[in-house]
């Protein structure tokens, strides 16, 4: 049943399968925007608060997990739509996704080895749906100084700093001169900055 998986994992759409469907339920109705495109990385989420079946869900020869990612459209320039719902991992010995190993960015001063999905250069995209703070320095308590909407495609650059138990990227947004600021990838819960794609 796709043990590999577990709450917290990326993972990305196998390509030449057409893309994952994301629906309202395990089986249900298509989610506006679906499907997740080929190539894209997902990030597998904890039971949604009004499921209470067994989690991931299998029924009859798929299993399913709740994630969000993006689909292909563009909602203003340099920012997809971010989607949410049920998506089938697999059917029976056909996988639709895979697990996305991270690497080690850095360890923090306690030597725990802080993961990262990210290098230099690569371009990302916003998961959060409620956005992402932009700090003046790679520390949360650092001054705010923008923010970037959910679905928002930027640049990391340079190397990865690790502080407070986050690994920090500088951000820089499509089209920009030079980075804004800093973004935390992600902490224990979730993952804030993910690949746009692995093709």
């Amino acid at each position: 049943m796709l043990k590999h998986f577990q709450v917290g994992s990326l993972a990305i759409v196998i390509p030449g399968k057409g893309g994952n469907n994301v629906r309202a339920t395990p089986n249900g109705a298509l989610v506006d925007g679906s499907p997740i495109p080929e190539h894209a990385v997902l990030a597998l989420l904890p039971r949604p608060a009004n499921w209470n079946g067994a989690y991931p869900y299998a029924l009859n020869t798929h299993v399913w997990w709740y994630g969000r990612s993006r689909t292909e459209e563009q909602v203003a320039p340099h920012r997809f739509r971010v989607i949410e719902g049920w998506t089938a991992a697999n059917e029976g010995a056909n996988d639709f996704i895979r697990l996305m190993q991270p690497a080690v960015a850095c360890y923090d001063t306690m030597g725990t080895a802080l993961l990262t999905n990210l290098g230099a250069g690569q371009q990302a995209y916003v998961l959060p749906s409620d956005g992402l703070n932009v700090r003046a320095q790679p520390d949360q308590h650092s001054a705010r100084v923008d923010g970037l909407l959910s679905g928002s495609v930027i640049t990391v650059t340079g190397n990865p700093v690790c502080n407070h138990k986050m690994v920090w990227w500088q951000v820089q947004p499509i089209g920009a001169a030079k980075p804004i600021g800093w973004c935390s990838e992600g902490d224990a819960q979730e993952w804030f900055l993910i690949p746009l794609t692995l093709e």
